[in-house]
């Protein structure tokens, strides 16, 4: 977790790079948010956007699946048949990544909360490869109690999201911020490679709000 500087929340909350990097990373090194694959012939590689992947070299998935992850990496000069780029990993940590959940049975105040969270205004909220990635600051207390952070999404209106925080019954207002990365392969209903238009709804601090997003919501499965 990373305590952070904050400001008044606009349509997100500015992000400053007044961040001490605590315990988990620090986000102004990273050069890359990726997506950690494994082939079936059990190469690993890192799918960087659409059109670039990462191939690296001395480095195997110490995560055992595949996740989203920043990665600071520096590109080396040899090439390589099946990847864009041959990179060396300097530094991967791995954001928390689960699938999203759907609406169609649940009170969502009931079973998923509905307490106040804001959205941090920076590149790190985006949605790609199958992947909503979501850069969130909340209030907890300093006993750390877990909170629980879903991605809801209705069949009959899936291309409106919605985040909601659960949590736990913590009181506390001490700032910490996060990444979590929620897989929507499969809620979205569009034709491979087809962008769509998403709006991600929240509850804050200020009230409810939204951003939008456009992106392709299939796993990048082409090298």
């Amino acid at each position: 977790m990373l305590c952070a500087v904050l400001f008044l929340p606009v349509s997100c909350m500015t992000y400053s790079e007044d961040y001490e990097d605590s315990n988990r990373r620090n986000v102004v090194n990273v050069n890359g948010l990726v997506t950690v694959k494994t082939l079936e012939s059990g190469t690993v590689y890192f799918q960087l956007d659409e059109k670039t992947t990462l191939q690296p070299v001395s480095w195997s998935n110490v995560f055992g699946k595949e996740v989203r992850a920043l990665l600071d990496y520096s590109e080396l000069s040899q090439e390589s048949e099946l990847f864009t780029k041959v990179v060396k990993v300097n530094h991967i940590d791995s954001i928390r990544t689960k699938k999203a959940v759907s609406l169609m049975f649940r009170n969502t105040d009931e079973t998923l909360g509905d307490q106040p969270i804001e959205l941090i205004d920076d590149w790190m909220n985006v949605c790609e490869d199958g992947y909503m990635n979501v850069h969130f600051a909340y209030q907890c207390g300093d006993d750390l109690v877990k909170h629980e952070l879903n991605l809801g999404i209705h069949p009959d209106k899936p291309y409106d999201l919605y985040l909601w925080l659960d949590r736990k019954n913590d009181s506390g207002t001490l700032w910490k911020d996060d990444l979590v990365a929620f897989d929507i392969t499969g809620f979205i209903p569009c034709e491979e490679g087809e962008v769509v238009s998403l709006t991600l709804h929240w509850n804050s601090h200020d009230g409810a709000k939204t951003l939008k997003f456009k992106c392709k919501p299939h796993r990048i499965t082409k090298l």
